[in-house]
């Protein structure tokens, strides 16, 4: 038997899923190409940041696909609750605590030893910083559902966001706040593709969106419920031809409900017994 296709949002799903994996894994590729060990003006070696030693490639930083992860996962996350998201999001700090524990118990011991960071704290920090994306992921998968009502206005929501973020920069950059008020910073500019996600799948599938898929397989079911009729109607109506003239009788005639009979009774000439050559 073959295999009956799912419905569309299924096959959607699947694809969100495949954008955030792959948006996800070229983060990651992108942070561990951009790290760069190497010996510094001292001589000692050091990790570092491809960027961080040459702003001029900064124009590199647009090629990020983070705001595609954030937004699929806004649109996948639009209905989970802090206890529906519980398991998936214990794991996912699981895995990133043993990451953390790795690389960071031998950075602690050779700080110890040596007295200062050396190789291994460069290395715990390079490869740990792929997971600040989890301070901004977690509460927004935890409350997706609450965001998801605030996505249904995005102009509001995206646009506070944006005026937030104008104003903590213009602090920043303008005025003389210390650079650690950026920090606030983080949740509204990554909510700005998570809300558009959401947003997106309230609009992909609403209350409208439904009524109208119903709506239109009613037309069709109408539609074809009408062409059926006018099918079993020719197939009697021809059925009636041949009994009329097999029997021209007037209890034929009678009985026939498409006006077949009568009609060739009323064309023609009558027959039965009042009706008689």
């Amino acid at each position: 038997m073959a295999a009956v296709p799912g419905p569309p949002h299924t096959a959607r799903r699947d694809a969100i899923d495949v954008a955030r994996v792959g948006a996800l894994a070229m983060v990651v590729a992108g942070h561990l190409l951009l790290a760069v060990i190497d010996r510094g003006p001292d001589g000692a070696l050091r990790g570092a940041n491809l960027l961080s030693l040459h702003p001029d490639l900064a124009w590199l930083s647009l090629l990020a696909s983070m705001p595609v992860f954030f937004a699929a996962a806004g649109w996948a996350n639009a209905a989970s609750t802090p206890v529906g998201a519980a398991s998936r999001l214990r794991t996912l700090v699981g895995l990133g605590s043993v990451v953390v524990l790795v690389w960071y118990v031998p950075a602690v011991v050779e700080r110890l030893v040596t007295g200062g960071r050396g190789v291994l704290g460069d290395g715990a920090r390079i490869a740990t910083q792929p997971l600040w994306f989890l301070a901004a992921y977690l509460p927004f998968a935890a409350f997706g559902a609450r965001l998801a009502v605030l996505a249904r206005r995005p102009v509001v929501a995206v646009g506070s966001c944006l005026v937030l973020l104008a104003v903590l920069d213009m602090a920043r950059f303008g005025g003389d706040a210390p650079q650690w008020i950026g920090g606030f910073g983080l949740l509204p500019a990554w909510g700005v593709p998570w809300l558009l996600g959401a947003w997106w799948r309230d609009r992909r599938f609403d209350g409208r969106a439904e009524r109208r898929a119903v709506g239109a397989v009613g037309c069709r079911r109408g539609r074809g419920a009408g062409v059926a009729r006018r099918v079993r109607a020719g197939a009697h109506r021809c059925c009636c031809r041949a009994a009329f003239e097999h029997h021209p009788s007037h209890a034929v005639h009678r009985s026939c409900r498409c006006g077949t009979g009568g009609g060739a009774a009323r064309g023609g000439r009558r027959t039965g017994p009042r009706g008689g050559a």
